[in-house]
């Protein structure tokens, strides 16, 4: 399909091949030089323009930034729709907060960093549901199979660089200072130097993940 034509000659006399016709475009049989010309004077106002602009709102900054403080102490603006939207924000930031303290909120906050870790390092994942997670989060009453501390996190008691993998076995409700300070270290060199070390604690996550990946591997 054509995409040009050759037309009358335009207003500018804008001759195709030195003929007494303008070259136009087949769908609005607009000349094409003049739309050329035209959209190269468009990109020069638009570049004045965003210039002019970008001037005016430096010069003015600080002036708008004085008038804004002043006016957010007025009523005026405390009884505006801005200032009700504010304070729907940060009852929205109030609840998320309060929702990521939850256990479901840092379980599921946990997967979601566990599965950023899995893309950037492409751990071999056993799948798992989140209701066997809980159960072993209840198996621990909840706290860190560490410290004894909340659990907040989920570590990795074989890490991921080190070759572990991404699945129930291999997972342990963990608070975040434990889960920081272990690291990408292995889990027993690491407990056994820290000063809440518990030999009952290990033997309890030991036969939990020994008995978790004879499972899974059935």
């Amino acid at each position: 399909m054509n995409t040009h034509v050759i037309g009358p000659l335009c207003k500018r006399q804008h001759r195709h091949e030195g003929t007494d016709f303008s070259l136009r475009y087949a769908s609005t049989r607009q000349c094409v030089e003049c739309h050329r010309i035209w959209l190269s004077t468009h990109r020069e106002s638009r570049e004045i323009a965003r210039e002019r602009a970008r001037k005016n709102y430096y010069s003015g900054r600080d002036r708008k930034l004085a008038y804004m403080a002043e006016y957010r102490k007025t009523e005026a603006f405390k009884s505006s729709k801005k200032a009700s939207g504010l304070k729907h924000r940060q009852e929205i930031y109030a609840r998320t907060k309060a929702w990521k303290q939850s256990m479901r909120g840092r379980l599921l906050v946990a997967a979601a960093n566990r599965r950023r870790v899995l893309l950037e390092r492409n751990a071999i994942k056993i799948p798992y549901a989140i209701e066997e997670l809980h159960a072993k989060f209840d198996a621990f009453d909840c706290a860190c199979a560490y410290c004894g501390g909340p659990a907040t996190t989920v570590d990795h008691f074989v890490p991921l660089v080190k070759g572990g993998i991404e699945a129930l076995c291999n997972l342990v409700p963990a608070c975040r200072s434990c889960n920081l300070s272990k690291s990408s270290k292995q889990a027993w060199e690491w407990y056994r130097s820290q000063p809440f070390y518990s030999q009952a604690r290990w033997d309890l996550l030991t036969a939990l993940n020994e008995k978790q990946s004879f499972l899974g591997s059935r």
